[in-house]
């Protein structure tokens, strides 16, 4: 705008020169009115002479002005000048331009164009909107190249991507075929030779898992006739006290039977009350035997239902089960209870563990030929469980044997006493059943076995 402004300002100086030069008013209104009928852009001309009054020339009207606004004035400087301005004579904001009259190096005052800016504005709009399609252009042109550079790039990876997914599916024999010497190419072939080695480690894990299978068979197979062993063993225990229990009602009921017996044979007449008496204790001999198959019945049965129960009850009803077998080899069973929290697990399986040791503990008494065979039994709470510690006084195991008690098929005794399986499974019950603890020491007397369970079912669970 400044430059037609200067060209506009350029001709009206030099058509109004004699009119400027000899002050003819008329001239410069007339040429001014009609360069502005042709001009629509323009909204005013000043001309403002040196010392003298002003023209004020717009397009309806003019004046002559003494002085004329410091808006105007401020800008009237040796060089042109220009700028948009609020114009105090047309109320309207307007590029004014400042151009300095000067003949024959004589300065005679200043011409002051003001332009609308509907043009200046509509230039701008247009430059704007050319601006912002040349952007929105350029910015196509540099998604459509980004996305056809990117999918040149990214091609490779997709395939990579693919082959990856069908290996997860299984299929180790792909291979990417993309050939380059750039970095991709490069990761490509490290690819391949990643998939292949993957290829190889599946067919080895393949064979070893197979193996594994095979292993794991044998050992389920192991472990079941562990078990069988180790109930064989408790049940051939637990004969051997049935034995010792039944061999007293057993006598009872022999000796009865016969003395009534051999009174029949004899024809002798028995008082009715000592016949009745007789009879009676063939009676509750029988009831006893009756009772003590329930009971051991009661020890064998499948129970796998964890629930809170007593130590003391539990420790009551093993020792039921072998006292006619300690009182034979007259071992003293000593027993102190220091605690009445109940404890959470498989109770039945607990009896069974506790019995294995209870058993384990008279052997070694017996084994070891104690003049006064001893047991002590004690209970006592520590750190949110429930212990109960038995302690013989066989004289202790030895320290390369005390490392070895758990281990299976591991005993000291002769082929024909022992199997080597009841501690193994008795820790097997208490620690991965029970979520317990089953640990042994020597104390000054002998060996000390420790059985703990927790308390709070969380403990467990």
């Amino acid at each position: 705008m400044s430059l037609e402004a200067n060209s506009i300002a350029n001709i009206i100086v030099y058509v109004n020169t004699d009119g400027i030069i000899l002050n003819d008013g008329y001239k410069i209104l007339d040429y001014s009115k009609n360069f502005m009928e042709k001009d629509k852009s323009i909204k005013s001309i000043i001309f403002s002479k040196t010392n003298e009054k002003n023209y004020v020339i717009k397009r309806d009207t003019w004046s002559y002005e003494n002085k004329i606004d410091d808006t105007y004035t401020n800008l009237e400087k040796d060089q042109p000048s220009y700028k948009i301005i609020y114009s105090p004579i047309l109320k309207e904001k307007v590029f004014h331009y400042v151009f300095p009259i000067i003949f024959s190096d004589t300065k005679w005052g200043w011409l002051h164009i003001s332009v609308s800016l509907d043009k200046y504005n509509k230039l701008l709009e247009n430059m704007y909107g050319n601006f912002i399609m040349f952007f929105l252009l350029i910015l196509f042109i540099i998604i459509c190249l980004s996305y056809f550079i990117a999918k040149l790039f990214a091609e490779p990876i997709i395939h990579l991507n693919e082959i990856t997914k069908n290996i997860a599916k299984g299929q180790f024999e792909l291979r990417s075929n993309y050939k380059s010497n750039d970095e991709l190419g490069e990761l490509a072939n490290s690819f391949n030779h990643m998939l292949q080695k993957i290829e190889l480690s599946h067919k080895e894990l393949k064979k070893s898992n197979k193996q594994l299978k095979s292993e794991i068979q044998k050992g389920f197979r192991r472990e079941a006739l562990l078990i069988q062993q180790s109930r064989l063993a408790a049940m051939g225990e637990m004969i051997g006290n049935i034995a010792h229990q039944w061999r007293q009602p057993l006598s009872v009921i022999t000796t009865a039977a016969s003395g009534m017996k051999l009174i029949k044979e004899l024809g002798i007449n028995e008082d009715k009350k000592a016949e009745v008496e007789k009879l009676t204790g063939i009676i509750n001999s029988s009831n006893y035997l009756s009772k003590t198959i329930d009971d051991f019945r009661n020890f064998f049965k499948e129970d796998k239902e964890k629930e809170y129960f007593n130590i003391k009850q539990k420790v009551e009803d093993s020792l039921r089960l072998v006292k006619d077998t300690f009182e034979f080899h007259f071992i003293k069973v000593e027993k102190n209870y220091t605690t009445d929290k109940k404890a959470y697990g498989i109770s039945n399986e607990y009896s069974q563990a506790l019995l294995n040791i209870l058993s384990n503990a008279k052997d070694a008494v017996i084994l070891n030929k104690i003049k006064e065979p001893k047991i002590k039994i004690y209970s006592f709470e520590k750190d949110n469980y429930v212990c109960l510690r038995i302690e013989d006084n066989a004289g202790g195991i030895k320290n390369n044997v005390i490392k070895k008690i758990f281990d299976p098929y591991f005993t000291t005794k002769h082929k024909s006493q022992g199997t080597g399986i009841g501690l193994y499974m008795s820790k097997v019950i208490i620690e991965q059943n029970m979520h317990g603890k089953l640990e042994v020491e020597n104390s000054k007397e002998g060996a000390v076995f420790t059985i703990s369970l927790p308390i709070k079912k969380n403990t467990f669970e």
